[in-house]
């Protein structure tokens, strides 16, 4: 129920973002549809499968399938292999769903990252998180001395609003991995621009002048 939040899927998109089969998700889908956890349509010979809100238990369950199982778990696994993630938190609207704050479920998911990754191998591992989860995962990096410091407009906001620490998988934040750990090829983006049009030439001066992209010089959205 993670995955699917307020979308509709099809069998082998679920089944992809399991990373089961589509014979083992077709199982569980009816299980669940039994269940009614999620209930089904069909569009010529493709059946789209969406959580049931209708059920009396869904707010209860999805709350507790996403304090459990949400983006912090699924980002561990996928940050565990990133060398210079010191440490990492969700914030925004999901840290508020996953803290108790009452709202809808959020679209996209927004990462605070401490420390100097590589930005192709955080930008990979995003993609490959943002891939599972079914929704866009947004990073933003800052040094670890300007985390210490804590006293510019962002942080300071940041720091008063819900986050949730990713617990890495096998190692303590701030360990280092050997470069280009955790990568895999054939789940990573083709090569070149990112999604703001930037190429790896520019994230890379962008990690060596320890400057922020646009995208991260932003407000904390309140929920």
């Amino acid at each position: 129920m993670t995955y699917i939040g307020g979308g509709e899927y099809s069998i082998a998109e679920l089944a992809a973002a399991a990373r089961t089969d589509s014979g083992n998700m077709t199982r569980e889908v009816v299980r669940l549809e039994q269940a009614a956890v999620l209930r089904s349509r069909r569009i010529g010979r493709t059946k789209l499968v969406e959580a049931d809100r209708s059920a009396p238990f869904y707010r209860a369950l999805s709350e507790l399938v996403t304090i459990t199982l949400g983006p912090a778990h699924v980002l561990a696994e996928e940050l565990t292999g990133v060398e210079g993630v010191e440490q990492a938190e969700v914030f925004g609207s999901w840290a508020a769903r996953m803290l108790g704050e009452p709202g809808p479920a959020p679209a996209d998911i927004d990462l605070l990252v401490v420390g100097r990754p590589d930005r192709d191998d955080l930008h990979d591992a995003a993609a490959r998180a943002g891939a599972r989860l079914g929704r866009e995962v947004n990073t933003v990096v800052v040094t670890p001395q300007r985390w210490q410091a804590g006293d510019d407009g962002f942080l300071v906001e940041l720091r008063s609003r819900p986050r949730v620490p990713v617990r890495f998988q096998g190692r303590a934040p701030g360990d280092r991995l050997g470069p280009g750990a955790g990568r895999d090829p054939r789940n990573a983006p083709a090569p070149g621009a990112d999604a703001g049009g930037r190429g790896r030439q520019a994230r890379r001066a962008d990690d060596r002048n320890g400057q922020e992209t646009p995208r991260e010089r932003r407000t904390p959205r309140r929920q």
